[in-house]
């Protein structure tokens, strides 16, 4: 799915004062919608204050980096992922999680078994993988001279939702996509969650499970002892939204509620 950099018209006869600029950066969203960016800068978040008891009371803090010694992967080329966004005003991601049609089902016993990602909507999800084999896997996706695949990272993730936000075209929709927790309380192995339009509040756009099924490893590094970032909802934890940034697994976790989301620019 194309998710597009810079002026985007929000109406069929691009009419100007209808036109919103999406700006390259990473950012925040407040419950009211509210957008932040904050480009390179240090996010922190506060995990008690923002996110209610039963969290740890600390503040972390969490960077794009080109490199990191905290032993995650890092993306492939973060500069020249925003150079090449900006000059080609925009970049592709999945639109479902990264996805396999060698296996039927992806355990513990059988996740270094080397299957091919797809993004087909029928294949089932790619899990129990880690956070340096999700960025391997995306990285080898695909060979070739014009253009890069890449584990999603921070940027890419936060621009996507302000544009589905821009073009929120969900129905019955009662909080802006950013905030969107799950609407499912099981699993979807294969294919997508099932909802139809009318009723699913996680497909937008004809993107899938940003919000819900599991959660997604990203390449932004978490500066807190070693825990790493992944990002969106997840069927077995209502509190957790579209836009968290959360910390609680390592990068040699790789339980069945890990994924990932393929990421393709042009170079």
């Amino acid at each position: 799915m194309w998710i597009p950099v810079g002026k985007v018209y929000t109406d069929e006869e691009k009419t100007e004062s209808k036109a919103k600029t999406i700006n390259l950066s990473r950012y925040t969203f407040a419950a009211d919608r509210t957008e932040t960016p904050y480009g390179a800068e240090t996010i922190t978040i506060n995990y008690k204050n923002e996110y209610g008891d039963g969290y740890p009371d600390m503040a972390v803090n969490y960077n794009e980096l080109a490199k990191s010694n905290l032993g995650n992967a890092v993306a492939l080329d973060i500069e020249q992922f925003k150079t090449k966004t900006e000059t080609n005003h925009g970049y592709y991601i999945g639109r479902y999680e990264a996805r396999t049609v060698e296996s039927t089902e992806r355990t513990e016993a059988s996740k270094d078994n080397g299957a091919k990602v797809t993004m087909r909507k029928d294949g089932f999800v790619y899990n129990h993988v880690t956070q340096i084999e999700s960025a391997k896997l995306s990285q080898s996706m695909y060979n070739d001279s014009n253009f890069k695949s890449d584990l999603i990272n921070s940027y890419a993730w936060d621009i996507a939702i302000v544009f589905l936000q821009t073009f929120d075209n969900r129905n019955n929709k009662t909080k802006p996509y950013s905030r969107q927790n799950s609407s499912n309380n099981s699993f979807a192995n294969k294919g997508t969650n099932n909802l139809t339009q009318t009723t699913s509040q996680d497909k937008i756009c004809n993107l899938w499970d940003m919000a819900s099924n599991i959660y997604e490893w990203t390449t932004e590094t978490c500066a807190h002892t070693d825990y790493y970032t992944y990002r969106g909802g997840c069927y077995d934890n209502t509190p957790v939204y579209t836009a968290l940034r959360f910390t609680n697994y390592v990068t040699v976790d790789s339980y069945g509620i890990h994924s990932f989301r393929v990421l393709l620019y042009l170079v």
